[in-house]
């Protein structure tokens, strides 16, 4: 694809811009140079990708483990309408935004190899290459590290709705049962008022008239002292299954949110210093298809609980904290050795 174009540069009032010429028939496309710069920790490009990033997070691009890409006219229709971190239109027209990620490619921040655009990349590549050109690839896993963390945050809002909706129906079925144990009383006083004694009497000793009413508060008794054991037993114990669950899972994430914070400058430095990529963040390389998805899916959390209804609640509790569970075991995986690396790191300063 970048070969496509014939790019020039020109400044103009102290501002440099890029000239790309398309090899076919076409009016040459102006664009500012600015997106292929690096600074002490970043590069100007990564708020092109990082809108790309987080469509990811939502399913829309196809991430893998240590890859990420996207159809290349759905790349250009995403920067066409994308806005830089002050709010402004990075590219005015579709024509700009694929010339402008040509140039990317041209300047290795991107593979634009075939009818895809390729963003993210084993770095394990450019340690190979030991290329500058290839490294700025790095940049975009440290980009795609900070687009999870802000969904992180977003993930953990979810998953405190979700915990105070499943604390109310857990309060919701306290307050049933204390109400359930009380007309189980009613019903129980009433059977028993029915005979002459202190006990149920037999119902041979009953008149048809009370018969009758016998076997009908029997039947209500049964079935209601039947549904208190439901609530009072695996429906309780369930919600509070879920409860511990979801602020086990709000835990991990706060921590996780700590340790990839500390990944992505890592990986920063890395690229900028040609070091070697740092390994603890391998593990977020390598996971990052699963955990994306889960973050995707725990967006519905909240959903789920919400439409929850008092008869289900054994089986929807499941439902919620399904994901939860998911989310905080990868959540060990892309955070593994994260720890152990600072303890060491403490150790080695003390």
């Amino acid at each position: 694809m970048s070969n496509d174009y014939e790019f020039s540069t020109t400044t103009r009032n102290g501002t440099e811009y890029v000239i790309a010429q398309p090899r076919s028939q076409g009016e040459p496309v102006r664009f500012e140079a600015k997106w292929i710069e690096s600074g002490d920790m970043g590069g100007k490009w990564e708020q092109i990708i990082k809108p790309v990033i987080k469509d990811s997070l939502m399913g829309v691009v196809d991430v893998d483990a240590a890859d990420g890409r996207l159809a290349r006219t759905e790349f250009v229709r995403q920067l066409a309408s994308a806005t830089d971190d002050e709010g402004n239109a990075i590219v005015s027209s579709e024509r700009q935004a694929d010339a402008l990620v040509a140039f990317l490619a041209s300047n290795g921040v991107l593979d634009a190899t075939g009818g895809e655009i390729v963003f993210l990349q084993d770095p394990s590549e450019a340690e190979k290459e030991e290329t500058s050109v290839s490294r700025k690839m790095w940049i975009n896993w440290a980009a795609c590290v900070d687009a999870c963390i802000e969904q992180i945050e977003s993930t953990i809002e979810t998953v405190e709705k979700a915990k105070e909706r499943l604390e109310n129906h857990k309060q919701n079925v306290e307050e049933s049962t204390n109400r359930g144990e009380q007309y189980l009383e009613e019903v129980a006083q009433e059977l028993r008022a029915l005979g002459e004694g202190p006990e149920v009497p037999d119902p041979a000793d009953l008149d048809s008239q009370e018969e009758q009413r016998y076997h009908t508060l029997k039947k209500e008794f049964v079935f209601h002292n039947q549904m208190q054991e439901v609530k009072t037993g695996s429906v309780l114990h369930n919600l509070q299954n879920g409860e511990e669950v979801l602020s086990q899972t709000k835990r991990k994430l706060e921590s996780a949110m700590e340790a990839l914070d500390s990944q992505s400058g890592d990986i920063r430095q890395a690229a900028l210093t040609k070091g070697v990529f740092p390994e603890g963040a391998m593990n977020f390389v390598n996971n990052v298809g699963d955990f994306t998805t889960q973050l995707a899916n725990a967006q519905g959390v909240d959903e789920k609980a919400k439409q929850m209804s008092p008869e289900d609640l054994e089986s929807d509790v499941a439902s919620v904290i399904g994901p939860a569970k998911e989310i905080s075991e990868t959540t060990d995986r892309i955070t593994e050795g994260t720890g152990e690396r600072e303890r060491q790191e403490r150790t080695d300063t003390a």
